[in-house]
């Protein structure tokens, strides 16, 4: 080989190694980039859930549910709603002995169109995108776990007794808690809320 072709090829390689190691610095603030993206859109759902209009309504949800868990005795535990009681007599009249709780307490009612059954519907379709976003490979799993999941569990307890034949926006919920759900995880939340009442009634409630 000349030391003219020698020359050429040595610059030929030259080029081929500079462009491999321009690709792979480029893939690689790729992959850093869309991880900050990840994490980024990971805090954003975090905090779009637990403030603003969202957050106004798991808030206001949650104490009514609070207030009817202690109304039934059990202190500082959360009721666990059935849909026929938050539709109540807006829509329908409760059956099987069933409580009316459709609507807010006095003092709790900001302003007139804050309803139980508005508000579940705010709290679904939030977890509905959180649960979109984490399918979608949108969101860090990882960071998803340790902001969102707490809030998946819990809100998916607190929707035990709500059926996907009574509203399609439990499905998304329930379908993401069973992946982010851990023994510690689902023994933190069931602490919030009432144990079933004894006797045959108790066994006809227990969810599948």
């Amino acid at each position: 080989m000349s030391s003219g072709d020698w020359a050429a090829w040595t610059g030929a390689a030259g080029t081929v190694i500079a462009v491999v190691a321009a690709v792979a610095v480029g893939l690689a603030q790729l992959r850093v980039q869309r991880r900050l993206m990840a994490v980024e859109r990971t805090i954003q759902m975090q905090r779009d859930f637990t403030t603003g209009e969202t957050g106004d309504a798991r808030g206001r949800l949650s104490r009514h549910m609070a207030r009817t868990g202690r109304a039934a005795g059990g202190e500082e535990t959360y009721h666990q709603p059935r849909w026929e009681e938050l539709v109540g007599h807006q829509y329908l009249s409760p059956v099987d002995g069933r409580a009316d709780l459709s609507l807010y307490p006095p003092d709790m009612q900001a302003s007139g169109d804050q309803t139980p059954l508005r508000d579940i519907y705010k709290v679904l379709w939030a977890l509905e995108r959180i649960a979109a976003s984490y399918h979608g490979g949108l969101l860090d799993r990882d960071l998803a776990f340790k902001l969102l999941a707490r809030h998946v569990v819990w809100w998916h307890l607190m929707c035990e007794h709500i059926t996907a034949d009574q509203v399609e926006y439990v499905t998304p919920l329930k379908e993401l808690a069973a992946e982010l759900a851990d023994e510690r995880l689902l023994t933190w939340a069931r602490a919030s809320f009432l144990p079933p009442a004894p006797g045959p009634a108790a066994a006809a409630s227990e969810p599948d």
